[in-house]
């Protein structure tokens, strides 16, 4: 769907696709997935009120859901996923936002979103040094990420193609 109401590239389609056929074809109650930063699930460029463009990317470095040990505990034993928006203009600082764990020495939730800019040599001046807040945030897949981005950046084709149709609405029901 995606790919139809282009929100997707085809790279981004193949990538996310991948994961999919990966989590489909799992036997067990426990899984996992990564979807590589050099592969990206990678959007069509958008501008921003400045005019520059920049194309909206997610990679997931890991997540894995187990059994949990009890009741209590959460049922990730990784989760870390990114949203970047990468500009084409590369003096411009790229931000992004990353979904992952606590570490257990880590002060703040357990499951958190941060914010962080992305390392782009050679303007790593143009990193943010701030590692604080980390805001409490259920834990989000890969499709209920795309559902953001798409919200968010393709606001009028979300409105027209996605927002209603009934295939959209059960995947994010179901992530």
């Amino acid at each position: 769907m995606l790919l139809n109401t282009r929100i997707l590239t085809p790279e981004g389609f193949a990538a996310l696709s991948e994961a999919a056929d990966k989590l489909q074809s799992k036997t067990e109650l426990a899984w996992d997935y990564s979807i590589p930063i050099q592969n990206p699930v990678s959007f069509l460029p958008c501008v921003d009120r400045q005019g520059r463009k920049f194309i909206p990317k997610i990679g997931v470095k890991e997540i894995s859901v187990v059994t949990p040990a009890n009741s209590e505990a959460i049922p990730f034993k990784k989760w870390d996923i990114a949203l970047t928006l990468e500009f084409e203009d590369e003096s411009v600082h790229c931000p992004r936002w990353h979904f992952d764990m606590a570490n257990l020495d880590q002060p703040g939730p357990i499951t958190h979103l941060q914010y962080g800019g992305y390392k782009h040599a050679p303007h790593n001046h143009l990193d943010s040094s701030v590692q604080q807040p980390r805001w409490f945030t259920p834990p989000m897949d890969v499709i209920l990420l795309c559902e953001v981005v798409a919200a968010n950046f393709f606001q009028e084709i979300w409105i027209q193609s996605l927002r209603q149709e009934r295939r959209w609405l059960a995947l994010i029901h179901q992530s």
